[in-house]
């Protein structure tokens, strides 16, 4: 044998122990691979991808239960008291006593109340004492923006400037609701004002008998003192122009009524372009009665 044909054997043999070896590494990673799979019992682990959040909207519910009474009714701190809180009135100032009802359990409905603090401003009655009906609206003050925002089912039907609560005499925030329709003295503008629930040191009716009600109502003024942004002018109560006064006639005794001094969440885009426009929607149907 030549030395030429010895050296090309070697040579074969070595390429076929480092084929071998290599194909060795492989198998062995393969198995070692398995393994880990069947001890783990699923698929290799996907690397996470990053979740494109969207940032939160405000809303409200499409609709709210609302309590009218229809005789004399016992309210109580809760349903499993038996001593009572107080008698809730059919009628104020000559108007069906309505309420927005915000829990209920079975027998028992938690309703809002008119109350000056420190009192509760919250009540349970007999779930038979009230008849129930149906509001599409919610009023949303904010103070941050200083606009009022009328909600139809969920939806945003009006966002207004509004004159609110000066430095001294703020708005109160909390959750009250539309409790009367009154006509305004003749030297106010508008046909009618919104007497709500919330109820604050400092402020009387416009009949001075000391009901130191929040009111909504159109200002002669408003147009010059309000603008289109908005400002802090009152003494704790809300302006509007009588224009957009005239969009909360629709809006029925008992509908929530929200002051707060920021919204908790952006609005939609959609909602954005409704503020932008200042034009609006088309109002919607008034409630129905339960069945």
């Amino acid at each position: 044998m030549s030395r030429t044909v010895a050296r090309t054997r070697r040579r074969t043999i070595r390429r076929r122990r480092y084929l071998a070896a290599a194909l060795g590494v492989v198998l062995l990673g393969g198995i070692a691979g398995g393994l880990f799979l069947w001890r783990s019992g699923g698929t290799p682990a996907k690397r996470p991808v990053a979740a494109t959040r969207k940032p939160p909207t405000f809303a409200v519910r499409p609709w709210s239960l609302v309590a009218t009474l229809s005789e004399p009714v016992t309210a109580y701190a809760s349903p499993t008291t038996t001593s009572a809180a107080s008698t809730l009135p059919t009628a104020w100032a000559s108007q069906f006593l309505s309420m927005p009802v915000i829990a209920t359990v079975p027998g028992w409905d938690e309703v809002r109340v008119v109350a000056r603090p420190p009192a509760p401003a919250t009540a349970w009655i007999p779930a038979d004492a009230a008849v129930i009906t149906r509001t599409p609206y919610h009023v949303v003050v904010d103070l941050g923006t200083t606009r009022l925002l009328l909600f139809g089912h969920s939806r945003l039907l009006m966002c207004a400037p509004a004159g609110v609560g000066a430095t001294a005499t703020p708005t109160p925030t909390g959750h009250y609701f539309v409790g009367l329709l009154v006509h305004p003295p003749p030297a106010d503008a508008g046909t009618f004002a919104v007497v709500t629930s919330a109820v604050v040191d400092g402020v009387t009716d416009w009949e001075q008998a000391g009901n130191a009600m929040i009111t909504i109502a159109a200002s002669a003024g408003a147009p010059t003192q309000i603008g289109t942004t908005g400002a802090r002018t009152t003494a704790g109560s809300v302006q509007m122009s009588e224009t957009d006064e005239d969009r909360l006639r629709p809006v029925p005794l008992g509908s929530p009524v929200d002051v707060v001094a920021a919204l908790n969440h952006r609005l939609s885009p959609q909602d954005e372009r409704v503020c932008a426009s200042r034009t609006g929607v088309p109002a919607i149907p008034r409630p129905h009665r339960e069945a």
